[in-house]
Formats: C-alpha cells, structure tokens, sequence
C-alpha cells in the first residue's frame, strides 16, 4: 500500500504530516512526502495507490483528471480548511467539475461547520466528507506540545518576553510569485478581477501599516523581543526595508508557527489563524483593527482582542507582559465556540482520525494498471500529464 501527502508548505505542513505518515508507516502504508511544486512528476514516478491532495482548487483541475485517469484514488485535507472569509467563498475556488468532484474517494474536513455546508451545498456527499480536524493542531495538545517545545529551539534566542507578530499578505507580497502572476492565480481560481486587484492593494497597504506599528512597539517596549513572522507563502525580500535595524527586533522565518506560539507572551496578527492558535494554548491573541486586510475572517476576529487604536493595543501588551491580562468570559466562550466548530478537538488525535479515514480508502487491487498508465504520463502518452521524454 502506497500513499503520496502533498506537502504544500515545508513551514506550515511538514511537521503535521509526518505525525500523519508515521502513523499510517505504523500500519503497514509506504508513506511518500511530495513536495507541492514536484507533484507533477513525482506523482508518476511513485505510482501511489492513493494521494492525499491538499486542496482541490480549479488550478489543477488537469492533474486531477490524469490521476484519476491512472486509476490513483484521491483524497482531500485542506491545508486552509478552518479559517474561512467565508463558505461561499471557499466554495468559489474548487473544481467545478462533479464528476471528478464524485471521484474523490474522501474530504477531510477540520470542523463540523465546514463539512455541514459542504454537504448542503452537494458540493460533496455525506458519505465523502468527514470530520477529523486538523494534524497541525495536535501540537497545541500533549504530547505533541512537548514534542514541539523541544523541536523549536530556534525560539531560545528570543524567548524572553516574545512578542510574535505574524504577518498574513501573501496576496499583496506574494514569495513564489510576481504580484501579477498572483494576480492572475487569483482570477484564474474563479474570482473578481477587481476583487482580486482590491485584495492585493489591501495587503499591500497592510503589510507597511503592520510593520510600521511594530517598528514603534519595539522602540516603546525595549524590555520585550519583537519576532515579526511573515506567511510561509510571502517574500521576505519586501521586509528588509520596512523593519527596523533594533536590537529586539527580528525578521525570521524558521520552523513552524506553533513552536514561536508557544514561547510568546503575546500574539499580534491582523485577522490569522495564529489568534485561534494562540487561544488554545491561553497565549493573547491583539489584532490591530484598524490595519486593511484582504478581507475578515470571523473565526479570527472572533478569538482576538480587537485593539480600535494604537494605544488600546498598547495597554493591552502593557498588561501582558506585566502579566496582568485576563481574557473576558465572552471571549472564552467565543473561543471555544470557533475551535468546537471549525477545528472539532485540540486532542493531539487529528493525525489519527485523518489515518484512519485513508485506511479504509487504500485499494488493494489494480496496481499493474496503475503503473502502466503512471509510464505513460512520464513519458507524455497520457490524456494530457507531464510531457517528458526520459525519467
């Protein structure tokens, strides 16, 4: 039994699927980490029995179809599937296509709010869709927390009073990308023109307000160590101007998020994922609301303090890091509401869940016609593939 895990991101998903692989390597599966930008021809070469596609977005519908085609049973979990702008949305980016969409044997979904309107929307059935939560998440449970606390030693040089600023403007500073590459991605996964052109103006406005703030805090608080973090898929290039030459002021982008979560006093970030992170290890989530972003995610507005100035967000930094800042009863409750519905449980089982559900989709025959048709792709002879003439 062979299973290919797209890995989309090394920063962001690495870490999560390994746990998933080396659970699945614990029941017998050949288990194959494919890095996303390969997938193309590293799909044909490993002729996998399965592969567990990150997403199923309309840019690669074609690669889909040859899969599917070589007889490859498809899975889906979604490296972007619990914090939302919003359903329809989400729903905007993925394959049109409802044969294919029927093909793929199971969608894993993070929460039970995501899957409910997956299924009333028919984009998938309820016999595809199930909820596992997320494999990224189990760090934020023990004994993966532990195990990510001795992973992320690269923290150590900045832990004392870390305040983690995590950047979120990979639409306006794009780093595998130009902007109009992104731009037309962006239009080619099915959205507005002009709504895609505001999204990236909006980052772009974002990203210098956001530096700018953390810039003045570094300077207003000297006794605490500013980490600003951009998004794995951002430039670091555009930052080398934007941030300050401080002593406790650092640009980095080393090893996964939850390991800098997990070592911070506080966490700055502008409608991220990284509040709801942050939330369920008790770390405070400020979000400068006044700072444009692409657009508002709820969830994540939801489970941050929401700072109106910059001086609110400045008294309330002063309060945690004189650790005097308490988190009200209804942003606890609202909390727990966002992580029930979109992240199901923080139980350190996600990997498994997910595990199990690819246990029971595996097939056990047709592996003779699966490398006969894999051969073909290689070497251009499928319906479309990778034209390539030698291996």
């Amino acid at each position: 039994m062979k299973v290919a895990l797209i890995v989309d991101n090394p920063y962001r998903d690495l870490p999560s699927l390994v746990l998933l692989a080396t659970s699945l390597c614990q029941k017998g599966v050949t288990c194959f980490l494919v890095p996303h930008n390969l997938r193309q021809l590293e799909i044909w070469r490993l002729v996998p029995d399965l592969v567990l596609l990150n997403y199923l977005r309309r840019n690669l519908h074609a690669l889909y179809q040859d899969m599917a085609a070589a007889g490859i049973k498809l899975g889906v979990l979604d490296t972007e599937g619990g914090v939302i702008e919003s359903l329809d949305k989400y729903g905007e980016s993925l394959i049109e296509d409802q044969a294919l969409r029927d093909y793929v044997s199971f969608y894993c979904c993070w929460g039970p709010k995501l899957a409910h309107h997956i299924v009333q929307a028919a984009w998938f059935s309820d016999q595809q869709v199930v909820v596992t939560g997320s494999p990224r998440t189990d760090f934020y449970a023990q004994p993966w927390q532990k195990v990510a606390l001795q992973q992320s030693s690269y923290v150590a040089p900045y832990a004392k009073n870390l305040v983690l600023v995590n950047g979120n403007f990979s639409l306006g500073n794009p780093g595998f990308l130009s902007r109009e590459e992104q731009y037309k991605l962006l239009v080619n996964l099915g959205h507005d023109p002009e709504t895609a052109h505001q999204w990236q103006q909006n980052e772009v406005e974002g990203l210098k307000q956001l530096t700018a703030l953390t810039n003045r805090l570094a300077c207003h608080f000297p006794e605490a160590t500013f980490v600003y973090r951009p998004h794995p898929f951002e430039s670091l290039d555009t930052y080398k101007e934007l941030l300050d030459p401080l002593e406790n002021l650092h640009c980095l982008r080393v090893g996964t998020v939850d390991g800098w979560i997990l070592q911070s006093k506080a966490v700055i970030q502008r409608s991220c994922s990284t509040s709801i992170e942050a939330g369920m290890v008790e770390i405070p989530a400020l979000s400068p609301d006044w700072i444009p972003t692409a657009f508002s995610r709820p969830a994540a507005e939801k489970t941050s303090v929401q700072c109106n100035t910059e001086e609110d967000l400045v008294q309330q930094l002063e309060l945690i890091l004189k650790g005097e800042f308490q988190r009200s009863p209804q942003m606890q409750q609202q909390l727990q509401e966002v992580v029930e519905d979109w992240f199901y449980r923080v139980d350190g089982q996600a990997h498994k869940r997910v595990a199990d559900v690819l246990l029971k989709h595996i097939p056990v025959t047709g592996e003779r016609e699966r490398q006969r048709a894999c051969r073909n792709f290689i070497y251009g002879l499928g319906k479309s593939g990778v034209r390539r003439r030698t291996l």
